[in-house]
């Protein structure tokens, strides 16, 4: 089953990519705390196509099943059918069908109820395929109820979770939940292991996504699993050492030295501190030398950090500042926080850091 979730709005909506009949995903998406999806303007058909098609698109996903049917197109299962009643078209969730979007195109246009069609689908692709005669990517086919198809569930807002001001522990309150830590540290803790849920950023924050349930997060930084502990601070505390670990030692940070340097930040350490740790460390003399000149820390920073040769007028800067006071320290945050140690590392740390927390 697919872990892909995304909202529009207040609702959440979860692609099930496994192939089921039409009541089979409708029973399947009552299990899941919600509904095969009601679709009640275009521009909420628009964003549901959208956010599929990207995810399907980015994350290689070919194969979805076809209806022998609807022109050997592939569709997603909506909560709209006339099982009950010939060409009375109704909403699985009871929402009065107003809005519609059916296909058309120069061979005729939907429905055409064509073998007793009776739940509909929505295109990911033109039918029939590939020329597209009756109808376009988003726009909806009336196929056999028992085809087997993906489907789009759509769940009705959350329950809220809401933290106060200061470092909260959060728990969930439902089987899916939208959770609001507030200002502060905060930490959301679950019984499960971290294995069971899949890990999903978007613009809106992260969600933590199960089998079972689905935890939407706003302003928490941290996760507790039973087995593992997961920091979301990526632009935080948790990111920033990251990419100065990266940075300092050219090497993936180990657990325990994240968690070690995240308590200290936590409790007011600055990473420009954090740095000059860093810098006189064993293994930074190891890796720069004891007393490096300028051109030397110049070239063993590009070196570990970007991993190519400094360009002449980078060199030139970075000498010149060095130079004039910029200490060792300072050189090596820049370069940490710099685009290019970012942009190397955006897709490491991008949904969420694995650390081992420090009992000091």
């Amino acid at each position: 089953m697919s872990r892909f979730t995304f909202a529009i709005g207040d609702h959440t909506y979860r692609l099930v990519e496994e192939a089921l009949d039409w009541s089979a995903a409708n029973a399947n998406a009552k299990r899941l705390g919600g509904h095969l999806a009601t679709i009640t303007s275009a521009a909420e058909n628009t964003a549901i196509y959208t956010a599929v098609s990207k995810h399907l698109v980015s994350n290689g996903h070919a194969g979805a099943p076809v209806s022998a049917d609807g022109g050997d197109a592939s569709y997603l299962w909506l909560g709209l059918n006339d099982i009950a009643s010939e060409n009375n078209w109704e909403w699985s969730d009871g929402t009065a069908f107003s809005y519609s979007n059916w296909g058309h195109g120069k061979w005729g246009s939907e429905p055409d109820n064509s073998g007793d069609q009776d739940a509909v689908g929505m295109g990911l692709e033109a039918w029939p395929a590939p020329d597209g005669g009756l109808g376009v990517a988003g726009q909806w086919n009336d196929v056999s109820q028992y085809g087997r198809l993906w489907s789009i569930v759509e769940y009705e807002p959350f329950a809220k979770v809401t933290g106060s001001a200061n470092n909260d522990t959060l728990a969930p309150t439902a089987a899916n939940n939208n959770i609001d830590g507030g200002a502060g540290l905060d930490t959301l803790g679950l019984q499960g292991l971290r294995a069971a849920y899949t890990i999903n950023r978007s613009d809106a924050g992260f969600s933590l996504v199960s089998d079972d349930g689905i935890f939407n997060l706003s302003s928490v930084e941290r996760v507790k699993f039973k087995d593992a502990n997961i920091a979301l601070d990526i632009e935080g505390n948790a990111g920033n050492i990251y990419r100065l670990y990266q940075a300092a030692y050219n090497r993936v940070p180990d657990k325990e030295g994240l968690g070690f340097w995240m308590s200290y930040m936590d409790k007011g350490m600055t990473i420009e501190e954090v740095g000059k740790f860093f810098m006189s460390s064993p293994e930074a003399v190891r890796l720069y030398g004891e007393n490096p000149s300028h051109e030397e820390l110049v070239n063993r920073l590009y070196d570990n950090v970007l991993h190519r040769a400094p360009e002449p007028d980078g060199k030139k800067f970075w000498l010149d500042a060095l130079k004039n006071g910029t200490t060792a320290a300072q050189a090596l945050n820049f370069f940490a926080d710099g685009h290019e140690n970012r942009g190397a590392l955006a897709e490491i740390v991008a949904k969420g850091i694995e650390y081992i927390p420090y009992g000091g």
